[in-house]
């Protein structure tokens, strides 16, 4: 089997932190097998469309710069565009067409305001009743990404406090 693309290539990436599309995991079933409703919310926001994209544009700049051009083949193969992106118009197309998440999804909980349906706020309270508890006490176990952890962990330690 052949690579869809033979040779040597290095990738550019950035990956926005904090961003403010907010995707949701819902649960479909009573039964604990199957799989939750999954939306990741991509560029639904659209300022992460416009930092990705200048993102982007940056990303040229970077490889332009005497230590990665010495690294990089000139006028060599680009995967994403043939030509080096020049504008934020072309990199917003771009952007929407190859983005991916870089996250994990972790948890069930919306975390937006109660009318949009939110189920906890930015300070990770629960708006239902105190007596409901949603997480299992071993839930930090699966979150590996340091990402993940800052929210793991407090929540643990909140639902651990819940009376």
């Amino acid at each position: 089997m052949s690579p869809a693309h033979p040779g040597n290539f290095i990738t550019l990436v950035s990956t926005l932190c904090y961003p403010l599309s907010r995707g949701s995991v819902h649960i479909r079933s009573a039964n604990p097998r199957d799989h939750p409703a999954l939306d990741h919310g991509i560029l639904r926001h659209p300022f992460d469309l416009e930092l990705h994209a200048r993102h982007a544009l940056w990303m040229e700049k970077l490889a332009a710069t005497p230590s990665r051009a010495a690294v990089l083949k000139q006028n060599g193969v680009r995967l994403h565009s043939p030509k080096p992106l020049t504008d934020l118009g072309q990199a917003k197309e771009v952007t929407k067409e190859l983005l991916l998440s870089t996250f994990h999804l972790a948890g069930t909980c919306a975390m937006m305001p109660r009318e949009d349906g939110g189920v906890v706020d930015l300070h990770l309270r629960v708006y239902v009743p105190r007596t409901f508890v949603s997480s299992m006490p071993e839930s930090s176990r699966w979150c590996r990404a340091g990402i993940s952890r800052r929210l793991c962990l407090p929540s643990r330690r909140k639902l651990c406090s819940l009376d």
